[in-house]
């Protein structure tokens, strides 16, 4: 996921959800994502076997 990706998914969640934030929020949303993002593509290029465990679901 790129950034213009990651603008317009954070633009059009926030949209459909009825948020109205001011610039300084939404830089702030859009820097968030940016970092999970980028967290996340650490793990998206790594192969899991078929064997490989399930992780547990946290369940209250």
């Amino acid at each position: 996921m790129n950034d213009e990706n990651i603008d317009g998914y954070v633009h059009a969640a926030l949209g459909v959800a009825g948020y109205r934030l001011d610039p300084a929020q939404s830089a702030a949303v859009l820097a968030e994502f940016r970092r999970i993002a980028a967290l996340a593509q650490e793990f998206v290029d790594v192969p899991a076997a078929f064997e490989d465990e399930a992780l547990a679901q946290f369940r209250p």
